[in-house]
């Protein structure tokens, strides 16, 4: 250390080294939370019964996101909704189209916040650069799928019908979709799953569905999913 001190450009080098090292330490837990927030919502998604096209921890500037997860179905649940506005024949019809949507949107609200639970177990924290789409989704999802259906007041979803949310109610819907991919996370083998999916994305920076699927533990069971 004395010869460094002696030497002041060994001593500027030294710190330069120095600076590199802490910027790589924290790029790589940077990109590990990243990593660990798209597994997160690819993995609850698969979960619950939906389909994911793509995982990819490469940043977007186009869409100012860090990573994403592509879903397959989100085109399908648009569809089924627009169809079912126009569904022929009784009310149960209806009813029974609108459950089976419904349970499709709740399985979307909870991929939601599963990114930023993901991280949270990881690392004790959740980052808010990772979260703010999330939770604007979130938000704007609460709000057409819980008020359109408290105006729905006979069980039949109709245009026009939206009923606006407050703050605190959608706050509650949070936290009890975070509520749910807590215990998710605690089925056995699903923390693996997304402990190796954070992995393999760190690796090979994006995974297709198939290859996210391929790293599933045994002991998760998907049975249970309809």
């Amino acid at each position: 250390m004395d010869n460094i001190e002696a030497n002041p450009d060994r001593e500027l080098q030294f710190r330069l080294q120095r600076i590199r090292v802490i910027q790589r330490a924290a790029a790589r837990v940077h990109l590990e939370r990243v990593a660990y927030h798209e597994a997160g919502h690819a993995v609850v998604a698969l979960y619950s019964g939906l389909g994911v096209e793509y995982l990819t921890i490469r940043p977007s500037p186009e869409h100012e996101t860090l990573g994403s997860v592509r879903p397959l179905n989100s085109r399908l649940s648009f569809l089924t909704n627009r169809r079912m506005r126009r569904l022929p024949g009784s009310d149960w019809r209806r009813r029974k189209a609108g459950k089976v949507l419904f349970q499709q949107e709740q399985a979307r609200m909870r991929c939601h916040v599963a990114g930023w639970m993901a991280e949270q177990t990881r690392f004790a924290r959740r980052s808010k650069d990772g979260s703010s789409t999330d939770r604007r989704m979130f938000h704007e999802d609460a709000k057409f799928i819980f008020g359109r259906r408290r105006g729905a007041s006979d069980g039949i979803i109709r245009s026009g019908q939206d009923a606006l949310l407050t703050g605190s109610e959608i706050l509650e819907l949070r936290r009890r979709y975070e509520d749910e991919c807590r215990q998710i996370f605690k089925e056995p083998g699903v923390w693996a799953w997304v402990e190796a999916v954070a992995q393999a994305a760190l690796d090979h920076t994006t995974l297709s569905g198939g290859a996210i699927s391929a790293l599933r533990p045994a002991q998760v069971d998907l049975s249970r999913v309809a």
